[in-house]
């Protein structure tokens, strides 16, 4: 499940399965207390990326920060019901350069993959 809200508008329902963790925050802040830069996720995704910041100690904010990229690699194998307009699409990591990318690649079956867009991981 994401760590962010990615999807525009989910439909409610009170047998809705949820696409945020139901303990999100909980992971982010063990992600900043122990600074991890780097999260990626998978599965029924559109591809997705973002940077997040949180307090490494838990509600310190004049405290020290902790920024993470949070990136979706996408979805390889999901019916076309269950992605709306999105392409079925992965993710690539490309550490062949000073500055780390992320690749996203669209494919059908009926195409080769070809790159749809990059994202440069900048360190910090």
């Amino acid at each position: 499940h994401h760590l962010l809200p990615i999807i525009y508008r989910e439909k409610l329902a009170l047998d809705a399965l949820y696409s945020v963790a139901l303990d999100a925050e909980a992971i982010t802040q063990w992600v900043a207390r122990h600074r991890v830069d780097l999260i990626l996720h998978g599965h029924m995704h559109p591809p997705y990326y973002s940077n997040a910041r949180r307090p490494v100690k838990y509600r310190t904010y004049d405290g020290e920060w902790h920024t993470f990229h949070v990136a979706a690699m996408g979805s390889s194998g999901v019916a076309q019901q269950h992605r709306g307009a999105e392409k079925n699409m992965f993710g690539v990591l490309d550490f062949s350069n000073t500055i780390p990318k992320l690749r996203y690649f669209e494919f059908d079956s009926r195409t080769e993959a070809k790159q749809a867009f990059s994202i440069d991981l900048i360190a910090r």
